[in-house]
C-alpha cells in the first residue's frame, strides 16, 4: 500500500496518465510493458501494477498475452543470469528449489526472481524450470490482465488497485504459511 497511499490522496491512479494516452499505438505500448516486466528481473518494476495496467490499456487477451511475455522473458533471463554468470564456489549454492516452488513463487515480488536465479545456478534442467514457470507465469497474467478490467470504469479502480496489490500478498503470505512449499530439494 506504501506505494499508492499518495496516489489515493492525489486522487490519481497510478499510470492514469499512461493509460489515458491515445497517440501511442497499442504495438507500442505492449513492446515497452512487456520489456519492462522483463526487465522486473533486475530492476525494482511493481509488475503487478504494471500488469494491471498492461490489462486496462490492451484489453484481456492482448494484454494477457503481453504480460506473459514479459513475464516468461524474465524468468528466462533471470534463469539464465544464474546459470551462466553465477560462478561462487558450487558449496555456497542453495539446494535446488522444488518445481512447485517455482511455480507458486511467480507472484511474489523479489521471491520470483531470486527463485529464478538460483534455479539457474543450482543448473535445473531448463525445460523443466521453463513449464514449471510458464505455468505460474499464465496464472499470474490470467489475473493481472483481468484485473486490468477492473480500473476501466473509474468507479472500480480502487478495487483493481487492491487486486494488483492482493495477490503477491496473498501468495507471500502462502508462502509463508506452507513450509513445505520453500524446502529445497534437488529433484
Amino acid at each position: 500500500m506504501i506505494p499508492v497511499i499518495p496516489f489515493l490522496v492525489i486522487g490519481e491512479l497510478p499510470g492514469e496518465q499512461w493509460l489515458q494516452s491515445t497517440n501511442d499505438s497499442a504495438l507500442l505500448f505492449a513492446l515497452t510493458g512487456a520489456s519492462l516486466l522483463a526487465a522486473d528481473v533486475i530492476l525494482p518494476i511493481p509488475s503487478s501494477i504494471l500488469g494491471t495496467l498492461i490489462g486496462a490499456k490492451l484489453g484481456f487477451f492482448t494484454g494477457f498475452f503481453t504480460i506473459l511475455a514479459g513475464l516468461t522473458l524474465g524468468s528466462s533471463v533471470g534463469y539464465s543470469i544464474g546459470r551462466f554468470f553465477y560462478k561462487k564456489n558450487p558449496n555456497h549454492l542453495p539446494e535446488a528449489p522444488t518445481l512447485l516452488s517455482v511455480f507458486l513463487s511467480r507472484p511474489v515480488p523479489v521471491l520470483a526472481e531470486a527463485t529464478s536465479i538460483i534455479s539457474g545456478a543450482v543448473k535445473i534442467p531448463f525445460i523443466d524450470y521453463f513449464l514449471a514457470t510458464l505455468f505460474g507465469n499464465c496464472l499470474y497474467s490470467f489475473f493481472l490482465s483481468a484485473n486490468g478490467l477492473l480500473i476501466i470504469d473509474d468507479k472500480e479502480y480502487i478495487y483493481g488497485i487492491f487486486f494488483a496489490l492482493g495477490i503477491p500478498a496473498l501468495a507471500w503470505l502462502a508462502w509463508k504459511a506452507y513450509p513445505k512449499i520453500k524446502n529445497y530439494s534437488s529433484n
